[in-house]
């Protein structure tokens, strides 16, 4: 909306079937960003304005049971497949923000990543591995049983990260070319936004550059893409340990794993069919094969990123 004096703003109204405590969450991890790092970002973070009747967090309760709140409009386009480097620099610069905001006052009411099966409330282990037995993917069973066993390895390497102390902080969740506005679409675009901090949760550190990188995993050619981001992380997020350099790989394959779980999720609770991960399985093995591939260029890729900034 554009008020008679040219100022532009944005309504958003939550399409998350009324999880109040989600959008409350993401509210305080953003009002925590902008009053401890907001000054040392070099884009624009989605801060609600006041709004009589509304939360301490800066929502309100619409009739319809909705929560919504009012912003000012951050100007940017979607990069789409462009920006790699500028993306991979505010990825890294909310890295190192994130690693400000205090979640003890509150709780996320989003799973981490590690829990995977918490990341849809009607699915469990034992739910998932029924359906995925069953006839809807009879037509898929090779990529299928693929992702299985890739699922059974990530389940006994979260345990190996959880017990090794592989370091956790609060991060975005979602960070992606998506939820990213920049300048242009020019290869030197820079950032100016990054918008939905709805998945906002206490996670693994290095998850937000391994959902950032997953987006692009399905790439004809991801490899220079994926380096140019790494390249851009390295230049403004804490170095990150070896371990978590280690460990990308196979965190970005969680990431891919875990929508596989999502939407059989959805199945199971009536919001989806299951041809929504049907139709799309194979792609999903086909990233987690190139993953396996070129996982060690990609570790090598984030080192040599890291030595370079020295």
């Amino acid at each position: 909306m554009t008020t008679e004096d040219g100022r532009k703003f944005v309504l958003r109204v939550y399409n998350n079937s009324q999880n109040t405590e989600r959008v409350r969450f993401e509210h305080a991890v953003l009002q925590q960003l902008a009053a401890k790092a907001g000054d040392k970002l070099s884009f624009q973070l989605p801060v609600a304005l006041a709004a009589p009747g509304a939360d301490s967090c800066g929502f309100i309760k619409l009739s319809s049971g909705d929560d919504a709140a009012l912003f000012n409009l951050i100007p940017g386009v979607l990069p789409k497949v462009s920006c790699a480097r500028a993306m991979g620099r505010a990825c890294g610069e909310l890295t190192a923000a994130m690693a400000e905001v205090d979640v003890a006052p509150l709780q996320s009411p989003t799973a981490p990543y590690w829990d995977i099966y918490r990341v849809h409330r009607s699915v469990t282990r034992e739910k998932f591995l029924a359906m995925v037995a069953g006839p809807d993917f009879n037509a898929v069973r090779e990529p299928t049983d693929y992702l299985l066993g890739e699922l059974y390895l990530i389940e006994s390497s979260i345990d190996v990260w959880k017990s090794s102390g592989l370091p956790q902080q609060v991060i975005h969740g979602d960070a992606h070319g998506d939820n990213i506005l920049v300048s242009s679409r020019d290869g030197d675009g820079v950032v100016t936004g990054v918008l939905d901090f709805e998945f906002a949760a206490l996670d693994f550190r290095a998850m937000e550059l391994a959902i950032t990188l997953s987006k692009y995993v399905s790439l004809e050619d991801p490899l220079p893409f994926l380096t140019e981001m790494c390249q851009g992380f390295a230049e403004t997020a804490p170095r990150l340990t070896d371990a978590e350099i280690n460990a990308l790989p196979e965190l970005i394959t969680l990431r891919v794993v875990s929508n596989v779980v999502y939407f059989v999720g959805r199945a199971l609770s009536g919001e989806d069919q299951i041809t929504s991960l049907t139709t799309r399985i194979g792609d999903y093995a086909k990233r987690v094969r190139w993953i396996n591939a070129n996982g060690a260029a990609l570790i090598r890729v984030l080192n040599e990123a890291y030595s370079a900034r020295r």
